[in-house]
Protein backbone atom coordinates (compact mmCIF):
# COMPACT_ATOMS: atom_id res chain seq x y z
CA UNK A 1 0.00 0.00 0.00
CA UNK A 2 2.82 2.38 0.94
CA UNK A 3 4.48 1.71 -2.40
CA UNK A 4 1.23 2.58 -4.22
CA UNK A 5 0.87 5.84 -2.27
CA UNK A 6 4.48 6.73 -2.98
CA UNK A 7 4.07 5.89 -6.67
CA UNK A 8 0.93 8.04 -6.86
CA UNK A 9 2.75 10.99 -5.31
CA UNK A 10 5.67 10.62 -7.68
CA UNK A 11 3.39 10.42 -10.72
CA UNK A 12 1.42 13.45 -9.51
CA UNK A 13 4.65 15.39 -9.14
CA UNK A 14 5.80 14.46 -12.62
CA UNK A 15 2.41 15.43 -14.06
CA UNK A 16 2.57 18.80 -12.32
CA UNK A 17 6.00 19.45 -13.76
CA UNK A 18 4.99 18.42 -17.28
CA UNK A 19 1.70 20.35 -17.58
CA UNK A 20 2.00 22.48 -20.74
CA UNK A 21 2.75 26.12 -19.99
CA UNK A 22 -0.35 27.07 -22.01
CA UNK A 23 -2.46 25.65 -19.17
CA UNK A 24 -1.00 28.33 -16.95
CA UNK A 25 -1.73 31.13 -19.42
CA UNK A 26 -4.24 33.70 -18.23
CA UNK A 27 -6.75 36.07 -19.82
CA UNK A 28 -6.11 39.61 -18.59
CA UNK A 29 -9.18 41.40 -19.90
CA UNK A 30 -9.08 45.18 -20.41
CA UNK A 31 -12.19 47.34 -20.43
CA UNK A 32 -14.64 49.39 -18.40
CA UNK A 33 -16.72 46.46 -17.15
CA UNK A 34 -19.73 47.50 -19.20
CA UNK A 35 -22.08 45.23 -21.16
CA UNK A 36 -20.14 42.59 -23.04
CA UNK A 37 -17.09 43.25 -20.92
CA UNK A 38 -18.10 42.10 -17.44
CA UNK A 39 -14.93 40.07 -17.00
CA UNK A 40 -12.60 43.09 -17.35
CA UNK A 41 -10.11 43.47 -14.51
CA UNK A 42 -7.91 46.19 -15.98
CA UNK A 43 -8.86 49.70 -17.03
CA UNK A 44 -5.81 50.31 -19.23
CA UNK A 45 -3.87 48.15 -21.67
CA UNK A 46 -0.60 49.12 -19.99
CA UNK A 47 -1.74 47.92 -16.57
CA UNK A 48 -2.63 44.52 -18.04
CA UNK A 49 0.69 44.33 -19.89
CA UNK A 50 2.56 45.17 -16.70
CA UNK A 51 0.74 42.38 -14.84
CA UNK A 52 1.20 39.79 -17.59
CA UNK A 53 3.47 36.77 -17.66
CA UNK A 54 4.90 35.18 -20.83
CA UNK A 55 2.16 33.31 -22.69
CA UNK A 56 -0.76 35.36 -21.36
CA UNK A 57 -3.59 36.69 -23.51
CA UNK A 58 -4.75 40.29 -23.21
CA UNK A 59 -8.18 40.74 -24.84
CA UNK A 60 -9.20 44.41 -25.04
CA UNK A 61 -12.89 45.35 -25.06
CA UNK A 62 -14.30 48.03 -27.39
CA UNK A 63 -13.53 51.54 -26.23
CA UNK A 64 -10.98 54.33 -26.52
CA UNK A 65 -7.73 53.96 -24.57
CA UNK A 66 -5.78 57.21 -24.36
CA UNK A 67 -2.34 55.83 -23.62
CA UNK A 68 1.00 54.86 -25.12
CA UNK A 69 1.61 51.14 -24.52
CA UNK A 70 5.08 49.70 -23.90
CA UNK A 71 5.46 45.89 -23.95
CA UNK A 72 8.52 44.30 -22.30
CA UNK A 73 7.17 40.79 -21.62
CA UNK A 74 7.74 38.01 -24.14
CA UNK A 75 5.09 35.90 -25.87
CA UNK A 76 2.00 37.99 -25.14
CA UNK A 77 -1.09 38.02 -27.36
CA UNK A 78 -2.69 41.48 -27.25
CA UNK A 79 -5.83 41.81 -29.33
CA UNK A 80 -9.07 43.70 -29.76
CA UNK A 81 -12.08 41.56 -28.89
CA UNK A 82 -14.01 43.23 -31.69
CA UNK A 83 -11.81 44.09 -34.63
CA UNK A 84 -10.94 47.81 -34.84
CA UNK A 85 -13.23 48.74 -31.95
CA UNK A 86 -10.48 48.91 -29.34
CA UNK A 87 -8.91 52.28 -30.15
CA UNK A 88 -5.45 53.23 -28.91
CA UNK A 89 -5.29 57.02 -29.04
CA UNK A 90 -2.09 58.68 -27.92
CA UNK A 91 -2.65 61.09 -25.04
CA UNK A 92 -2.44 64.86 -25.45
CA UNK A 93 1.22 65.83 -25.41
CA UNK A 94 3.65 68.34 -26.85
CA UNK A 95 5.99 65.40 -27.46
CA UNK A 96 5.06 64.12 -30.91
CA UNK A 97 7.76 61.41 -30.88
CA UNK A 98 5.50 58.91 -29.21
CA UNK A 99 4.73 55.30 -30.08
CA UNK A 100 1.19 53.97 -29.85
CA UNK A 101 2.16 50.33 -29.14
CA UNK A 102 5.88 49.63 -28.68
CA UNK A 103 7.22 46.07 -28.51
CA UNK A 104 10.55 45.53 -26.77
CA UNK A 105 10.02 41.80 -26.30
CA UNK A 106 10.02 38.56 -28.25
CA UNK A 107 7.09 36.81 -29.91
CA UNK A 108 4.37 39.40 -29.21
CA UNK A 109 1.16 39.51 -31.25
CA UNK A 110 -0.75 42.77 -31.74
CA UNK A 111 -4.03 42.23 -33.56
CA UNK A 112 -7.17 44.10 -34.51
CA UNK A 113 -6.63 47.54 -32.97
CA UNK A 114 -7.34 50.98 -34.32
CA UNK A 115 -4.35 53.20 -33.55
CA UNK A 116 -4.69 56.94 -34.01
CA UNK A 117 -2.09 59.69 -34.17
CA UNK A 118 -0.60 62.09 -31.71
CA UNK A 119 -3.27 64.24 -30.11
CA UNK A 120 -2.43 67.95 -30.19
CA UNK A 121 -0.96 69.52 -27.09
CA UNK A 122 -0.31 73.25 -27.17
CA UNK A 123 1.14 72.93 -30.66
CA UNK A 124 -0.20 71.37 -33.81
CA UNK A 125 2.75 70.42 -35.98
CA UNK A 126 3.52 67.29 -37.93
CA UNK A 127 3.58 64.15 -35.85
CA UNK A 128 6.90 62.29 -35.64
CA UNK A 129 5.60 59.27 -33.79
CA UNK A 130 5.05 55.63 -34.75
CA UNK A 131 1.77 53.75 -34.49
CA UNK A 132 3.22 50.26 -33.81
CA UNK A 133 6.92 49.44 -33.45
CA UNK A 134 8.91 46.27 -32.78
CA UNK A 135 12.54 45.69 -31.90
CA UNK A 136 12.61 42.68 -34.22
CA UNK A 137 11.46 40.06 -31.77
CA UNK A 138 9.48 37.67 -33.98
CA UNK A 139 6.46 39.96 -33.74
CA UNK A 140 3.11 39.48 -35.48
CA UNK A 141 1.35 42.75 -36.30
CA UNK A 142 -1.87 42.08 -38.17
CA UNK A 143 -5.43 43.21 -38.86
CA UNK A 144 -4.83 46.64 -37.31
CA UNK A 145 -6.17 49.93 -38.60
CA UNK A 146 -3.76 52.88 -38.39
CA UNK A 147 -5.16 56.35 -39.03
CA UNK A 148 -4.29 59.95 -38.24
CA UNK A 149 -6.07 62.23 -35.83
CA UNK A 150 -6.74 65.93 -36.24
CA UNK A 151 -3.83 68.01 -37.52
CA UNK A 152 -1.17 65.59 -36.25
CA UNK A 153 -0.37 62.26 -37.80
CA UNK A 154 2.23 59.54 -37.47
CA UNK A 155 5.53 59.77 -39.27
CA UNK A 156 5.52 55.95 -39.47
CA UNK A 157 2.67 53.47 -39.43
CA UNK A 158 4.70 50.33 -38.56
CA UNK A 159 8.40 50.32 -37.70
CA UNK A 160 10.47 47.21 -37.00
CA UNK A 161 14.18 46.53 -36.82
CA UNK A 162 16.65 43.71 -36.38
CA UNK A 163 17.93 43.27 -32.84
CA UNK A 164 20.34 40.45 -31.99
CA UNK A 165 18.65 40.19 -28.60
CA UNK A 166 15.31 39.32 -30.19
CA UNK A 167 15.88 37.45 -33.46
CA UNK A 168 13.04 35.98 -35.47
CA UNK A 169 10.60 36.50 -38.30
CA UNK A 170 8.42 39.60 -38.21
CA UNK A 171 4.99 39.35 -39.89
CA UNK A 172 3.11 42.52 -40.85
CA UNK A 173 -0.12 41.53 -42.56
CA UNK A 174 -3.72 42.60 -43.29
CA UNK A 175 -3.26 46.08 -41.80
CA UNK A 176 -4.92 49.26 -43.10
CA UNK A 177 -2.51 52.19 -42.91
CA UNK A 178 -3.30 55.78 -43.88
CA UNK A 179 -2.89 59.34 -42.67
CA UNK A 180 0.85 59.02 -41.94
CA UNK A 181 3.41 61.61 -42.96
CA UNK A 182 6.31 59.55 -44.27
CA UNK A 183 6.49 55.73 -44.07
CA UNK A 184 3.59 53.30 -44.06
CA UNK A 185 5.96 50.46 -43.13
CA UNK A 186 9.68 50.96 -42.43
CA UNK A 187 12.01 48.03 -41.72
CA UNK A 188 15.68 47.71 -40.79
CA UNK A 189 17.25 44.35 -41.50
CA UNK A 190 14.79 41.90 -39.96
CA UNK A 191 13.75 38.70 -41.68
CA UNK A 192 10.14 39.47 -42.46
CA UNK A 193 7.01 39.00 -44.47
CA UNK A 194 4.88 42.02 -45.38
CA UNK A 195 1.68 40.93 -47.08
CA UNK A 196 -1.94 41.85 -47.76
CA UNK A 197 -1.70 45.35 -46.29
CA UNK A 198 -3.57 48.35 -47.71
CA UNK A 199 -1.43 51.51 -47.52
CA UNK A 200 -2.53 54.91 -48.77
CA UNK A 201 -0.83 58.31 -48.84
CA UNK A 202 2.34 59.55 -47.18
CA UNK A 203 5.74 59.63 -48.85
CA UNK A 204 6.63 55.92 -48.96
CA UNK A 205 4.38 52.87 -48.81
CA UNK A 206 6.95 50.22 -47.77
CA UNK A 207 10.65 50.87 -47.32
CA UNK A 208 13.09 48.06 -46.49
CA UNK A 209 16.66 48.96 -45.53
CA UNK A 210 18.46 45.65 -45.73
CA UNK A 211 17.44 42.15 -44.71
CA UNK A 212 15.70 39.19 -46.26
CA UNK A 213 12.03 38.46 -46.74
CA UNK A 214 8.94 38.94 -48.88
CA UNK A 215 6.65 41.84 -49.79
CA UNK A 216 3.54 40.29 -51.30
CA UNK A 217 -0.06 41.08 -52.26
CA UNK A 218 -0.11 44.59 -50.80
CA UNK A 219 -2.18 47.46 -52.21
CA UNK A 220 -0.21 50.73 -52.11
CA UNK A 221 -1.62 53.98 -53.47
CA UNK A 222 -0.74 57.68 -53.65
CA UNK A 223 2.70 57.54 -51.99
CA UNK A 224 4.53 60.70 -53.01
CA UNK A 225 8.04 59.20 -53.30
CA UNK A 226 7.60 55.48 -53.96
CA UNK A 227 5.27 52.57 -53.38
CA UNK A 228 7.91 49.94 -52.50
CA UNK A 229 11.54 50.96 -51.97
CA UNK A 230 14.19 48.42 -51.06
CA UNK A 231 17.32 50.35 -50.19
CA UNK A 232 20.64 49.35 -48.68
CA UNK A 233 23.11 51.66 -47.02
CA UNK A 234 25.81 49.46 -45.48
CA UNK A 235 23.71 46.31 -45.26
CA UNK A 236 22.55 43.83 -47.90
CA UNK A 237 19.11 42.66 -49.00
CA UNK A 238 17.46 39.69 -50.64
CA UNK A 239 13.73 40.22 -51.22
CA UNK A 240 10.85 38.69 -53.12
CA UNK A 241 8.40 41.40 -54.23
CA UNK A 242 5.39 39.74 -55.81
CA UNK A 243 1.72 40.24 -56.55
CA UNK A 244 1.51 43.80 -55.27
CA UNK A 245 -0.91 46.39 -56.68
CA UNK A 246 0.61 49.87 -56.93
CA UNK A 247 -1.33 52.93 -58.07
CA UNK A 248 -0.39 56.60 -58.53
CA UNK A 249 2.86 56.48 -56.54
CA UNK A 250 5.89 58.68 -57.25
CA UNK A 251 7.94 55.63 -58.26
CA UNK A 252 6.25 52.25 -58.26
CA UNK A 253 9.05 49.87 -57.20
CA UNK A 254 12.59 51.16 -56.69
CA UNK A 255 15.44 48.77 -55.82
CA UNK A 256 18.76 50.49 -55.16
CA UNK A 257 21.92 50.88 -53.18
CA UNK A 258 21.88 54.30 -51.52
CA UNK A 259 25.22 55.62 -50.37
CA UNK A 260 28.49 56.96 -51.64
CA UNK A 261 30.76 55.46 -52.63
CA UNK A 262 29.21 52.08 -53.46
CA UNK A 263 31.13 49.11 -52.02
CA UNK A 264 33.11 47.00 -54.53
CA UNK A 265 30.72 44.08 -54.09
CA UNK A 266 27.57 46.22 -54.17
CA UNK A 267 25.78 44.42 -56.98
CA UNK A 268 26.47 41.00 -55.49
CA UNK A 269 25.02 41.97 -52.12
CA UNK A 270 21.71 43.38 -53.29
CA UNK A 271 19.21 41.03 -54.86
CA UNK A 272 15.50 41.28 -55.62
CA UNK A 273 13.01 38.89 -57.20
CA UNK A 274 10.22 41.07 -58.63
CA UNK A 275 7.33 39.13 -60.10
CA UNK A 276 3.70 39.62 -61.17
CA UNK A 277 3.23 43.11 -59.77
CA UNK A 278 0.69 45.50 -61.27
CA UNK A 279 2.17 49.01 -61.38
CA UNK A 280 -0.09 51.72 -62.77
CA UNK A 281 0.14 55.52 -63.21
CA UNK A 282 3.48 56.10 -61.47
CA UNK A 283 4.33 59.81 -61.52
CA UNK A 284 7.96 59.07 -62.45
CA UNK A 285 9.12 55.48 -63.10
CA UNK A 286 7.32 52.17 -62.76
CA UNK A 287 10.05 49.63 -61.84
CA UNK A 288 13.67 50.74 -61.32
CA UNK A 289 16.72 48.55 -60.62
CA UNK A 290 19.84 50.47 -59.61
CA UNK A 291 23.18 48.95 -58.52
CA UNK A 292 21.43 45.65 -57.83
CA UNK A 293 20.88 42.27 -59.40
CA UNK A 294 17.83 40.04 -59.47
CA UNK A 295 14.96 38.78 -61.60
CA UNK A 296 12.11 40.91 -62.95
CA UNK A 297 9.40 38.65 -64.40
CA UNK A 298 5.80 39.00 -65.60
CA UNK A 299 5.09 42.48 -64.25
CA UNK A 300 2.52 44.78 -65.85
CA UNK A 301 3.74 48.39 -65.78
CA UNK A 302 1.63 51.01 -67.49
CA UNK A 303 1.27 54.76 -67.94
CA UNK A 304 4.35 55.81 -65.99
CA UNK A 305 5.32 59.46 -66.24
CA UNK A 306 8.80 58.64 -67.55
CA UNK A 307 9.92 54.99 -67.85
CA UNK A 308 7.77 51.96 -67.23
CA UNK A 309 10.96 49.91 -66.74
CA UNK A 310 14.40 51.32 -65.94
CA UNK A 311 17.74 49.67 -65.09
CA UNK A 312 20.76 51.74 -64.09
CA UNK A 313 24.08 49.99 -63.34
CA UNK A 314 22.26 46.76 -62.53
CA UNK A 315 22.49 43.17 -63.69
CA UNK A 316 18.92 42.00 -63.28
CA UNK A 317 17.27 39.57 -65.68
CA UNK A 318 14.07 40.99 -67.19
CA UNK A 319 11.58 38.69 -68.87
CA UNK A 320 7.93 38.70 -69.95
CA UNK A 321 7.15 42.16 -68.55
CA UNK A 322 4.50 44.37 -70.12
CA UNK A 323 5.12 48.09 -70.59
CA UNK A 324 5.45 50.75 -73.25
CA UNK A 325 8.60 52.64 -72.30
CA UNK A 326 11.91 51.25 -71.06
CA UNK A 327 15.60 52.02 -70.71
CA UNK A 328 17.58 50.20 -71.94
CA UNK A 329 15.20 48.78 -74.50
CA UNK A 330 13.40 45.45 -74.25
CA UNK A 331 13.08 45.41 -70.45
CA UNK A 332 9.33 45.74 -70.65
CA UNK A 333 8.43 44.02 -73.88
CA UNK A 334 6.66 40.73 -73.44
CA UNK A 335 7.17 38.35 -76.38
Amino acid sequence: MAHRVLLSLVLAGIAAMTVPSAAMARNLVVGDGGPGCRDARYATIQSAVDAARPGDDIPVCPGTYREAVSVRTDMLRIFSRVRHQAVVELPASDDTRLTGIGLDARGVLVRGFTVTGVRPGSGCGLGEGTAISSGGGAATIDYNRIVDLGCNSFERGVLYSDDATYPGLVSVAHNEISGFERYGILAFGSPDTVHDNVIRGGRVGVQIRGGKGAIQANTIEDAGDCGICTYAFEASFDYRIAGNRLRRNGNGIHIAYVGSPAPPDAIGRFNAHIEANDVLDSVRDGITIELSRGFVYRNAVRRSGRWDCLMQDGFAVWKDNIGATDSPSNLCRAP
